[in-house]
């Protein structure tokens, strides 16, 4: 149940606000695994504060983010092929 001070975000501003691609957040939907939706006519809405307890219960307290790789994988390092 949305809180007082909580907002209505539209699809665009949830993936603002997770840094995530828009296709994500509609992906996410379409499986049921992303925060819940509530529906304005046809136009997908989420409340600020289920967005961001669905963020918690995926990433649960006292375990670190993952980290990310120094360079994407596969890639080279050192000397350039026929230099």
């Amino acid at each position: 149940m949305p809180k007082d001070d909580d907002a209505l975000l539209t699809e665009t501003q949830v993936a603002e606000l997770l840094q995530v691609h828009i296709q994500t957040i509609r992906a996410r939907r379409r499986a049921g695994t992303g925060p819940k939706v509530t529906w304005i006519g046809r136009w997908p809405r989420y409340w600020r504060s289920d967005v961001l307890a669905w963020l918690e219960s995926i990433q649960p307290a006292g375990e670190p983010a993952p980290s990310l790789p120094d360079r994407p994988p596969g890639r080279q390092t050192g000397k350039r092929r026929g230099t």
